[in-house]
């Protein structure tokens, strides 16, 4: 049909020279995590074909974006997913979309004048099809780490709570083991770093997007 396109999900360039035929892009809706059949975790294909239409396509899109100025320029990125989260207990859930709103939230902190929001819908029976439309519609900027469900008219929001852990006898590190950490260079990778290095000795691999700053390298 005019003024439509079909994206191969498996070609690099495809969302960029789709985008690049566009005059203005003001609001994506991404439905890349929606997935009506129920997942079987053994078919190792079907996550293979998952990821490559969610979050890898995602991932394509925003450089895609990135590489044609929408960097710095006010955007909206709507992302639907269905059943990734669990909000009744023993809910049937579509793990394979849950990447897309660790993606999200990423990507939220990153591009601050990028409006992104991650709405996870469900499939099932009883939901309001309507609704779940003008929901995703509507629905705001995520707030940092922020996880959105809809189920049946209710609009649920995840959140952390504290948890108290028991004591521990002994340290569960090895003295003068070798510990290699992926995201080594951020908050959490330092502080774990520097404790590892003053309880046990530990030689550590640091590896992350940045490099660390001169304090965090003492």
């Amino acid at each position: 049909a005019p003024g439509s396109w079909e994206v191969d999900v498996e070609d690099p360039g495809a969302f960029e020279q789709c985008a690049r035929s566009l005059n203005e892009i003001r609001t994506v809706y991404f439905l890349g995590g929606i997935q009506a059949a129920e997942p079987d975790p053994a078919d190792l294909d079907a996550l293979d074909q998952s990821q490559e239409a969610g979050v890898i396509s995602l991932f394509r899109l925003s450089k895609a974006l990135l590489n044609l100025g929408y960097g710095t320029k006010a955007l909206t990125l709507k992302v639907v997913t269905n059943d990734a989260s669990e909000t009744s207990r023993g809910a049937t859930l579509n793990p394979y979309a849950a990447s897309l709103g660790g993606f999200c939230k990423s990507l939220a902190r990153e591009r601050s004048n990028w409006e992104v929001s991650c709405l996870d819908v469900s499939l099932g029976t009883g939901e309001d099809f309507d609704f779940l439309a003008h929901s995703i519609a509507i629905e705001p900027a995520l707030r940092p780490g922020e996880q959105i469900a809809i189920r049946h008219g209710a609009r649920y929001v995840q959140k952390l709570v504290a948890f108290d852990l028991p004591p521990v006898s002994r340290i569960p590190f090895r003295k003068h083991g070798v510990y290699f950490i992926l995201g080594g260079a951020g908050g959490i990778g330092v502080e774990l770093s520097k404790y590892l290095a003053e309880t046990v000795n530990a030689n550590l691999v640091l590896v992350g997007r940045t490099a660390l700053n001169k304090e965090d390298r003492k």
